[in-house]
């Protein structure tokens, strides 16, 4: 977490003792320094963007064909088909009718095939 102590000190730090001047509409001059209280808010935000981020990742560990597909941008016979394709097949785990697909085996294979991809075409992709 990143404590409002901190922030305020990189700020002075940053931009000297007079801090970092902020919008305030309600100010007259509509500018105001930096205060604790924002320095609280802005390390709030910073929890709760954490908070949320770590949530997604524990959230989506694994995924169904639908998601998978959307997140590829395919469709889910295409998918199919990749799940069922003798030559290195998208690895997932069956529970009875369900698939599942584990995002860090769906990443490996990715790579995996973009390498033979390029190994059969003779291009690299990926910035090269």
């Amino acid at each position: 977490m990143t404590e409002p102590e901190a922030i305020t000190t990189y700020l002075q730090q940053r931009y000297g003792a007079d801090g970092v001047m902020v919008r305030d509409p309600e100010n007259t001059s509509w500018m105001r320094p930096w205060g604790r209280e924002d320095s609280d808010e802005l390390s709030r935000l910073l929890e709760q963007q954490a908070e949320q981020r770590r949530a997604e990742t524990q959230a989506n560990t694994c995924r169904n064909l639908e998601q998978t597909a959307t997140l590829l941008g395919i469709g889910t016979q295409t998918l199919q088909g990749w799940l069922r394709r003798k030559d290195n097949p998208l690895p997932h785990i069956r529970d009875g009718r369900r698939i599942i697909i584990p995002d860090f085996l769906l990443t490996e294979w990715i790579r995996a095939e973009s390498e033979r991809s390029a190994a059969v075409t003779g291009r690299h992709h990926g910035g090269e």
